[in-house]
């Protein structure tokens, strides 16, 4: 054999062994509830390039989403929903690793031949539709399309067995050998050591469960008695408590998301060793609990001001000790709605970072109409790198005037930038330029009308990333859809490239004019993690409150596993309630932990007067 040839199998032996261990193959067989008659507009939605479907009909792997499955020999496709996407997403969040599904399930099938029921098919070695010997096949044709080996097998199958044993066609004891034999069967074909993962047979509402009881004993003993067979999940006979059946025996949609769920928790914590679980446990998003941190908020935690509306709130501890809140105001006389025409960012100094809050200064004023933010300035959000602070925010200009139609036009030519300094109560220098602006060369872009709202973070190599708000063009003044857009750039100051996608949405989101706003954005450990305004309860279910966000490259995002940060109302330290949400969120860290969430809101809904509150994190 020549060196070329040895480098070559050298190359295809390392690929193969880098790809095995970066994804996982799994077959889902059974009958109905492994095919899924759940909901696939209420399943899951995996990440992008995190996990595939094998499809046999074409021997090709496409993205997971419900309704999985085909049409393929006697399989069957979900009717809509299934266990799989959240399977899918939840072991790809635990380990890391692509996940490959095949599935391989029928409605109605048997374990045992006894329980066949006409042409609706069986697992055992003979009968009038076998199903076995197309799983086996079709699995093989994945192993050789993906090249990697089969992980695993998840087992949803037992009530037409349950059944045949309820009306005496069948024995407890034939079950038990028909469960071993198929395990056995898959085993010599698809590896000896192959791990099976047991969902526990549920009951059926329109029979007594003497059947079911004896098709879940069964399982429990195949799995104590076999090596490497598990009950990888063991409450399906509560699910008509808690009204989880989409009929007398199949699984609504809540119930498939959360089998899936804790099925991959199973089997993360079966497959992997202490040190590879610590190992991904580091890797893995910080599992931020905000809403069991928020603490009873004193009164005195307000920044407030008489004369001023306040508006946003951007905290920063500099290397005196003292804590600054660059902010928003206003007059208070003006009315809420002025900020478009008169909002100014102004510097308030504290000793704590709860407060209380003495202004300073005004640090981007009015400058004239002939600057891009000439007449208001607002949305302040500070960084510090590389011993300078960068006071990101959005200005726009015009002539002033308050009437109903001037306030879009002021509105509509909303700018981002930022003004740099070297000491936060120095001189901040502006420039005549904004750092991000609306797309002028495309009009059906999602950014063709204005930009505002930065939020900026830095991460590990000291790329920027920033996101801001964007509306799109509709031929109207008020102009059309609400979104967020994502930029990047190298140094602070930019130039930052944008892209195309928008984010902070929910699949559905195309019904929705806005879904989310007022970022707060930050990175940790490889993540990217934000807090945004709920604006229609799409996160948390919440209107109003504020949600948690996490994404790995910061162009995809997804709620966190803890989505609620603060709800629309909280508690104020005397036991009355808020009533109002708080918007504008800000995080101030304290050695890495977050210590206050701040927040701006009205005294009423009317928001005849506004202030910025400190909310206590423990």
């Amino acid at each position: 054999m020549n060196m070329k040839r040895i480098i070559l199998l050298f190359c295809l032996f390392s690929y193969y062994c880098t790809f095995s261990q970066n994804s996982s193959l799994f077959l889902i067989a059974g009958q109905s509830n492994a095919v899924g008659q759940g909901d696939a507009s209420q399943s899951v939605v995996c990440q992008p390039e995190t996990a595939f479907e094998y499809i046999a009909t074409t021997n090709d792997c496409i993205p997971l989403k419900d309704p999985v499955g085909e049409k393929w020999k006697l399989f069957q496709k979900a009717g809509t929903g299934s266990i799989a996407p959240a399977f899918a997403k939840r072991f790809n969040e635990l380990t890391g690793r692509k996940v490959y599904i095949v599935a391989a399930a029928r409605g109605g099938a048997s374990c045992n031949v006894k329980a066949e029921m006409g042409n609706y098919g069986t697992w055992d070695e003979t009968g009038n539709n076998p199903l076995f010997a197309d799983a086996v096949n079709k699995t093989q044709m994945a192993q050789k399309k993906i090249g990697t080996s089969l992980s695993g097998i998840i087992w949803m199958q037992g009530e037409r067995d349950a059944n045949a044993i309820l009306n005496k066609q069948l024995t407890a004891d034939e079950y038990q050998h028909s469960l071993e034999s198929v395990i056995n069967r898959f085993r010599k074909q698809l590896g000896k050591n192959l791990p099976f993962y047991i969902v526990l047979t549920g009951n059926q509402t329109d029979k007594t469960t003497e059947g079911s009881l004896a098709v879940q004993h069964v399982q429990k003993i195949v799995a104590a008695k076999l090596k490497q067979v598990y009950i990888a999940y063991d409450q399906t006979p509560n699910f008509l408590e808690k009204k989880w059946l989409k009929d007398i025996v199949h699984y609504n949609q809540t119930a498939l998301n959360e089998i899936g769920e804790k099925v991959a928790e199973t089997i993360y914590d079966k497959s992997l060793t202490k040190a590879q679980k610590a190992k991904l446990e580091s890797q893995r998003p910080i599992d931020y609990n905000f809403g069991a941190m928020i603490q009873p908020v004193p009164l005195e935690n307000r920044f407030i001001d008489e004369n001023y509306a306040i508006w946003c709130g951007s905290v920063i501890k500099d290397k005196n000790g003292k804590f600054y809140m660059l902010y928003s105001r206003w007059p208070r006389a003006d009315g809420h709605q002025s900020w478009i025409y008169n909002s100014e960012i102004a510097l308030a100094k504290a000793d704590k970072p709860e407060g209380p809050y003495t202004h300073v200064k005004v640090v981007l004023p009015a400058r004239g109409a002939q600057y891009w933010d000439g007449v208001v300035t607002h949305n302040p959000y500070v960084t510090f790198y590389k011993g300078k602070y960068y006071l990101y925010h959005m200005g726009t200009t015009g002539t002033g005037e308050r009437n109903p139609t001037n306030w879009w036009v002021q509105r509509n030519h909303q700018r981002i930038g930022v003004a740099v300094a070297s000491d936060i109560e120095g001189e901040w220098k502006r420039f005549d330029q904004p750092v991000l602006s609306n797309n002028e060369k495309d009009s059906t872009a999602y950014d063709a009308m204005l930009v505002s709202n930065p939020a900026v973070t830095f991460n590990d190599k000291g790329r920027v990333l920033m996101v801001y708000k964007q509306v799109c063009k509709n031929g109207t003044l008020k102009g059309g859809r609400v979104r967020f857009g994502v930029a990047t750039a190298k140094s602070p100051q930019g130039p930052f490239k944008k892209y195309a996608n928008t984010i902070f949405e929910s699949k559905d989101s195309k019904s929705s004019h806005m879904e989310a706003e007022d970022p707060f954005i930050w990175y940790k450990k490889g993540y990217y993690y934000a807090i945004v305004r709920d604006v229609v309860g799409k996160f948390t279910g919440d209107l109003g409150a504020l949600a948690l966000m996490v994404s790995k490259n910061g162009l995809d995002w997804e709620p966190a596993k803890h989505p609620l940060v603060i709800g629309s109302s909280f508690a104020w330290a005397d036991g009355t309630q808020s009533g109002i949400a708080i918007e504008r969120p800000w995080v101030y860290f304290e050695n890495g932990e977050p210590k206050f969430l701040y927040g701006a809101m009205g005294v009423d809904k009317k928001r005849s007067h506004t202030f910025n509150v400190a909310i206590p994190l423990k």
